[in-house]
């Protein structure tokens, strides 16, 4: 029983490995990020929000800052 397991996962490996290393490798760096920040009219998170979406953009992805005041539900719709 053991060997067969052992065989049934390598071979789920074998078959999955490919698959996993083409979506990685054929992922572009294009696309939105949202950035959720708890509140821009803190410095801190002014800041964090500002480095993140440069630095979104600098690998080339849109980027887009908002702010939650720590409310999930707001979180969600951004």
């Amino acid at each position: 029983m053991y060997g067969k397991a052992r065989i049934l996962m390598l071979t789920a490996f074998a078959l999955a490995a490919p698959v996993l290393a083409g979506s990685v490798s054929t992922a572009s760096a294009e696309g939105l990020i949202s950035i959720i920040v708890i509140d821009p009219a803190n410095p801190y998170w002014l800041t964090e929000g500002n480095v993140a979406k440069a630095e979104a953009e600098k690998l080339g992805y849109t980027a887009t800052v908002g702010a939650s005041k720590a409310d999930t539900n707001t979180e969600s719709r951004l």
